[in-house]
């Protein structure tokens, strides 16, 4: 299932919670602004990190032939043990040939700590999507989803040295409530 990704105007359109649409649109540090909402520090739990074929949108958005691998590594964020975001990470191989060390050595450190400490590092573009229970995106949150409600996500395409990389941010119904209660 192809998500229909949407600019930040038509987003905020449907968007109606104030909470929710702050950390969405945020384009800062997504670690800090939680850590700061929260008063607490964001962990990141691996799922998974492995050479794979990223998914047909993300080949495409990557300008990757169909058929090449790209690093896709795949971890939660979390705080005071819950679990407030999936994220998906796609690394093409000349962007990690590149940054090899940094992203060997990030381990459960955040992305955004290397993206956003890298003064060569920028954000080209930002797109936001509801994604629906049928989509394998969706089904990526199961673990620590247990709702059958729509997620938000957004779409980052970043540059580390004019080399791309692709992160994908999945709200859990969550981090509403914990951000709300900070």
């Amino acid at each position: 299932m192809k998500l229909h990704w949407q600019n930040k105007w038509l987003t905020r359109l449907r968007l109606h919670n104030t909470t929710l649409s702050g950390l969405l649109f945020h384009t800062g540090s997504l670690t800090r602004y939680i850590e700061d909402k929260c008063n607490s520090t964001l962990q990141v739990e691996l799922k998974s990190e492995s050479w794979q074929q990223p998914l047909a949108e993300e080949t495409s958005k990557l300008n990757l032939s169909g058929n090449e691998q790209a690093f896709v590594r795949e971890s939660w964020l979390k705080t005071d043990g819950e679990y407030l975001i999936y994220a998906r990470s796609i690394v093409p191989r000349d962007t990690y040939e590149q940054f090899s060390t940094p992203l060997k050595e990030l381990g459960t450190r955040p992305l955004g700590e290397l993206l956003f400490s890298d003064t060569s590092s920028y954000r080209a573009e930002m797109r936001y999507a509801r994604v629906p229970g049928d989509c394998p995106l969706f089904n990526a949150t199961l673990d620590h989803n247990d709702s059958k409600q729509p997620l938000w996500a957004r779409q980052s395409l970043f540059y580390l040295k004019e080399k791309p990389l692709l992160i994908l941010e999945v709200f859990l119904p969550n981090v509403d409530r914990v951000l709300q209660g900070s």
